[in-house]
């Protein structure tokens, strides 16, 4: 009876696992802390990893502007959340600028499919997952000049984020929402 059950949660813990984002934020070869989900970087090139248990995609909204952090903190709905109104930000594949791009009513789609088909400077796979790297030089802000500005000369102090792991219903009709989280990537020089 022991063992059934031991196998059985083992189930239930592998699901949750897929639903959840693992996202870290790495500089300089540093893992950052993250703490009152703020990372303090310098402003200079860093990296953000998401951990894939298998292919698949995530939502992420990146912005100047504090309205989407703060309303995903509050739990609002992804259909209420400013960041996720429009559609998604189109991007290259591969990451080749370096680039994040910044917008106040658009997400990025950043999704692993397979070794010809993502938005990843790279990807490390193994038997526990994707380890699936973008590394950012520079942003894009779509709400300003839509030109890339280097981390070095970017004027605000915070950019927020807020990813979303989402699926849809079988008839393709509804969000439905698995896991969020959200971050400030706070310059501290």
């Amino acid at each position: 009876m022991v063992l059934c059950l031991s196998c059985a949660s083992e189930k239930i813990i592998k699901q949750k696992v897929t639903d959840t984002i693992e996202i870290a934020i790495e500089q300089s070869g540093n893992v950052i802390q993250i703490n009152d989900d703020t990372a303090e970087i310098r402003r200079t090139n860093f990296s953000i990893i998401l951990k894939f248990p298998q292919p698949e995609s995530i939502l992420i909204n990146a912005s100047f502007k504090p309205e989407t952090f703060n309303n995903a903190r509050e739990g609002l709905p992804i259909n209420e959340l400013a960041g996720f109104k429009q559609t998604g930000i189109p991007e290259d594949l591969f990451n080749r600028e370096s680039v994040i791009y910044l917008s106040k009513d658009s997400p990025n789609f950043w999704y692993y499919a397979d070794d010809s088909d993502h938005r990843f400077n790279s990807v490390l796979k193994s038997e526990n997952g994707y380890l699936c790297t973008r590394e950012i030089s520079g942003i894009v802000d779509i709400d300003g000049s839509g030109e890339k500005i280097d981390l070095i000369k970017i004027k605000e102090d915070i950019i927020y984020l807020v990813l979303i792991k989402v699926e849809w219903n079988e008839s393709y009709t509804k969000i439905i929402e698995k896991d969020r989280k959200f971050l400030k990537l706070k310059f501290v020089i």
